[in-house]
C-alpha cells in the first residue's frame, strides 16, 4: 500500500482535517493533500515520525511497505461486515455495491482496518445509495 493510500486511510481514521494535521505536525499547507496525491512520496524520517503522531498511527506503518494494521484496534473486513446493522429494505445489489466498494479499499493485502474507520466507512457508503433504489 503506497503512502498516499496510507495517510489517506489514517486521516479518515483519526476524523481531523488535513490543515489540523499539517498544523500539528509543523507542515506547510496543503502538504497532505499533495501527499494524497502521490506528489510527495520520499518524506524523511522526521516528517513521517510527526505525520504518524499527528493521525495517532505508528511511524512504522506509516513509513514501511509493513501490511500491519495501523493501530491495535483493527478488525478482519468480513467481520465487521457481518455484525454491521444493515438498514432495512437495502436491495441485494445494492449491499453487493457496498461490500464490493469496502473490500476494494481495503486492498487484497490488507484484510484488516480499525473497526471505527470500517464502521464509518460502511455508513457512508450506504448512505450515499439512492433512497429511491430501497426497497
Amino acid at each position: 500500500m503506497s503512502l498516499a493510500s496510507r495517510v489517506e486511510i489514517a486521516l479518515r481514521q483519526s476524523g481531523k482535517k488535513k490543515i489540523d494535521i499539517e498544523q500539528e505536525a509543523g507542515l506547510p499547507k496543503g502538504y497532505m493533500t499533495r501527499i494524497i496525491a502521490g506528489e510527495r512520496r520520499n518524506l524523511g524520517p522526521e516528517k513521517i515520525r510527526r505525520i504518524a503522531e499527528a493521525l495517532g498511527v505508528s511511524y512504522e506503518w506509516l513509513g514501511t511497505e509493513s501490511d500491519e494494521p495501523p493501530t491495535a484496534d483493527t478488525t478482519p473486513v468480513e467481520a465487521v461486515l457481518e455484525e454491521f446493522d444493515w438498514p432495512p429494505g437495502l436491495l441485494p445489489a445494492d449491499v453487493e455495491i457496498v461490500v464490493k466498494q469496502l473490500r476494494q479499499e481495503a486492498g487484497a493485502a490488507t484484510t484488516q482496518l480499525p473497526r471505527s474507520y470500517l464502521r464509518r466507512r460502511l455508513q457512508d457508503l450506504v448512505a450515499a445509495l439512492p433512497v429511491n433504489r430501497r426497497a
